[in-house]
């Protein structure tokens, strides 16, 4: 994720100097008797020029604000610094600083600083030597559309504060990143990296998967240009090429942690875009035609199951996969498990008169067609673990796990094959997109709150975002609790559908969604469209 990724980037405080200069001249500026206020300005991912960008820093450099006394300086200080809490690696980026000089020691001002900040944002003392401060704030759990930083040092009487505002803007998409309904077919290639597992292979993707492709490629953001966070590359990749307005489209994504996916027109490149895809290519990999080696799942394995049943179909048939030799015998029952609840598990026990590093060795160089190793290692009380799931899908909904302990000159082999499986979305959950409106609503801490009713092009964007929206899968909720100063903030999009009433509701930007029909809670959705949210509320 990408917001996560610029979030720490601002955190990052970059070279600091004292430079010595002589004193600047200065202009009283008026006290501030009461916290400045935030107004929301245009989400980070929607500020596409210097200009904006520059409009957006000085705007930060407002909210902060001053004790009676203090005065705003034309030029550095003797205790000032030039430029503090640079972003590193950020190509596009506009910074804008302000000189102040305010009466008292730093401790005085730093709590002034840190006290008086604006509404909807929080002021964090940064521990070390020097008095830095950073300004943040939890909303939708993702950062201010700027970063914002001072530093104090005492000079004489006083404390001079630096404050910097850094802005980084993002390319605006072309219109050729934008995939058309038109479009009927896509190549996707799959190139094997040195590290990963599965074969190459090409496939033309077509129908629901490429309707599934459109839509989350549709809605990535552009990169930032320069912000690169790449393991060394091992070669894998994955890539779309598609035809359509006069022009050869190719997108391709390295890797599944550097997330960004490149794009050219006719082999010019276009703005890069932010992520997202990567996940989908692979699931849409994993019905691929089948390589020469045969290591390609069956479909039925693969696709997700919306009932307790039908795992407990595939939990057996994960089961048979599992190839033993004739030396390997059963050995009874093993102990029950307590799976989660949509999990369905078929376990079975066998005595194999092979050392354990012997059974690995095996599993190995005979995993199930479609399946790979994708972990061996220690497990709990002298337990080897060895997992194996589909090539190229993650997460998996089906996979085998086997536990191998010595048991005198063999070894003993438990297996537990395990399917998951999803609770289907209510039919009421999908909406219309017809429907004529809807009511969102931003809930903030201290009575804050910011509620429209959206129409037209409004209701159809968060519409169509949450129709898009999968259930989640149990276990696997990534809801993040924010760093301090927070603001509790809840986001809701009510529907009526004729004489029922939808509602979702997420705590912040990581949390699963929450749909909630006629007051009984249905089902948890990946996927919160929080940035739309605030852009819809923003704009309205």
């Amino acid at each position: 994720m990408r917001l996560l990724r610029v979030a720490v980037l601002w955190a990052v405080a970059a070279f600091v100097a004292a430079c010595q200069a002589a004193p600047a001249a200065t202009v009283v500026t008026p006290a501030t008797a009461a916290n400045p206020t935030y107004a929301p300005v245009l989400d980070h991912l929607a500020i596409h020029s210097a200009a904006q960008a520059n409009a957006v820093a000085a705007q930060a450099l407002d909210l902060a604000g001053y004790p009676l006394g203090s005065r705003r300086l034309t030029g550095r200080p003797v205790a000032g610094l030039p430029v503090t809490g640079m972003i590193t690696g950020a190509y596009t980026q506009v910074t804008l600083t302000r000189w102040e000089s305010v009466p008292g020691t730093v401790a005085d001002a730093a709590a002034w600083l840190v006290g008086h900040a604006a509404a909807g944002t929080g002021v964090v003392e940064q521990p070390g030597p020097d008095a830095s401060l950073t300004w943040a704030t939890a909303r939708a759990l993702h950062v201010l559309p700027f970063g914002l930083f001072a530093w104090l040092a005492p000079d004489g009487d006083h404390v001079d504060v630096t404050l910097t505002a850094n802005v980084i803007w993002t390319p605006a998409k072309t219109p050729v990143e934008t995939i058309p309904a038109t479009v009927s077919q896509a190549v996707l290639d799959y190139r094997a990296g040195s590290n990963e597992f599965g074969t190459s292979s090409r496939r033309t993707v077509a129908g629901k998967d490429l309707s599934d492709l459109r839509t989350v490629i549709n809605a990535l953001p552009s990169a930032v240009p320069g912000v690169r966070s790449c393991p060394a590359d091992n070669f894998e990749s994955a890539t779309v090429t598609m035809s359509y307005g006069g022009h050869r489209v190719v997108m391709q994504t390295l890797g599944d942690t550097c997330g960004d996916l490149w794009v050219t027109s006719d082999g010019h490149r276009q703005p890069d875009l932010g992520g997202g895809a990567y996940y989908v290519l692979q699931r849409l990999l994993a019905s691929a035609s089948p390589a020469p080696s045969g290591r390609q799942a069956a479909r039925s394995l693969l696709d997700d199951v919306y009932s307790r049943s039908a795992a407990q179909v595939r939990a057996a048939a994960l089961a048979k996969l599992v190839a033993l030799p004739a030396a390997a015998r059963r050995a009874g029952a093993p102990a029950a498990l307590n799976p989660p609840e949509n999990v369905a598990v078929s376990s079975s026990s066998y005595v194999w008169p092979t050392s354990v590093t012997g059974v690995v060795g095996y599993l190995e160089s005979h995993p199930p067609g479609g399946f790979v190793v994708a972990h061996v290692g220690p497990g709990y009380g002298g337990v080897t673990d060895v997992v194996l799931q589909p090539a190229h899908v993650y997460p998996a909904s089906s996979l085998v796990w086997l536990q191998l302990r010595p048991d005198g000159s063999g070894t003993r082999l438990r297996i537990d094959a395990e399917a998951l499986w999803l609770p289907p979305r209510s039919p009421y959950e999908l909406i219309p997109l017809g429907t004529p409106s809807a009511r969102v609503t931003i809930y903030a801490d201290g009575g804050a709150m910011k509620r429209a009713r959206l129409t037209g092009k409004g209701v159809r964007a968060i519409t169509r975002a949450l129709d898009t929206s999968t259930t989640e899968r149990a276990g696997l909720f990534s809801c993040r609790s924010s760093t301090a100063p927070t603001e509790s903030l809840k986001l809701e999009v009510v529907y009526t559908v004729g004489p029922h009433h939808i509602t979702f509701y997420w705590a912040n930007g990581d949390c699963p969604v929450n749909a909630v029909v006629d007051g009984k809670r249905a089902t948890y959705l990946t996927n919160p469209p929080t940035a739309l949210v605030e852009r819809l509320l923003h704009w309205h």
